[in-house]
């Protein structure tokens, strides 16, 4: 599941105010933002990768996630011939990067950052973090060209969790940040499509579900603005 944190002051009336816009809008969308609209949606689809990965289905959840990682940072389509050997096991992590970067469409390229051997660890023992657990976030970058977000994954840390996390399991779990997506400083394909392209983005984001990072389907169950985030967090380490 998405939990996407927004940097948009109006995220708690996302829904109402682009739908009440598509109203008074109606038949009126001038040719422009009709093509405008076309464009937003097919860039919107190029954002989160196709699913090829062929790693054995045993292997932990976490290398299939920075397998993703891997590729996103670099900019290419995982391809169908990633393929692994056998199933691989936590203690096998130095070994897993190196046959990653074996991969024609990944050789000579950089690589994101590892995720720490105590996080690592932690994850290969299955130590209990009580209030707290290794968690998978990222974030949706605006470019200038070609998608209109780019797809960023952080390296897997510990962070605070929350109670359905600790319920079913910090790896069914994504949180991303978003940019806001009113105002002056957005791209041009997206202000040119008018306040109906609000109601795009929110159709790619929030309502429809993606395939990716170990084939599985991710959908959105919660969307909240970063500062509240950040309040409560805070707020959990003073006490």
């Amino acid at each position: 599941m998405f939990s996407f944190n927004s940097n948009m002051s109006f995220a708690t009336s996302f829904r109402s105010e682009a739908v009440n816009e598509n109203r008074r809008m109606g038949s009126f969308t001038s040719a422009k933002e009709s093509s405008a609209l076309l464009t937003l949606r097919e860039s919107l689809e190029e954002v989160f990768p196709i699913c090829n990965s062929q790693a054995p289905l045993q292997t932990p959840f976490c290398f299939q996630y920075e397998i993703t990682q891997g590729f996103l940072h670099n900019g290419v389509a995982a391809s169908s011939d990633l393929i692994f050997p056998r199933r691989l096991d936590y203690g096998e992590y130095d070994r897993f990067w190196a046959h990653l970067r074996k991969f024609e469409v990944l050789l000579g390229k950089p690589f994101p950052p590892k995720t720490d051997k105590i996080v690592w660890g932690v994850l290969g023992q299955d130590i209990p973090l009580g209030s707290h657990a290794v968690v998978m976030s990222g974030s949706l970058q605006y470019q200038a060209s070609g998608p209109l977000f780019k797809l960023r994954l952080k390296p897997l840390h510990i962070d605070l969790s929350h109670r359905l996390e600790r319920r079913f399991s910090s790896d069914r779990f994504l949180e991303i940040d978003i940019p806001s997506i009113g105002g002056t400083k957005i791209p041009k394909c997206l202000s040119d499509a008018g306040f109906a392209g609000i109601a795009v983005v929110k159709e790619c984001l929030i309502e429809s579900h993606q395939d990716f990072i170990g084939c599985r389907t991710w959908v959105s169950f919660c969307n909240k603005a970063a500062r509240e985030r950040e309040r409560m967090k805070r707020n959990s380490t003073t006490h």
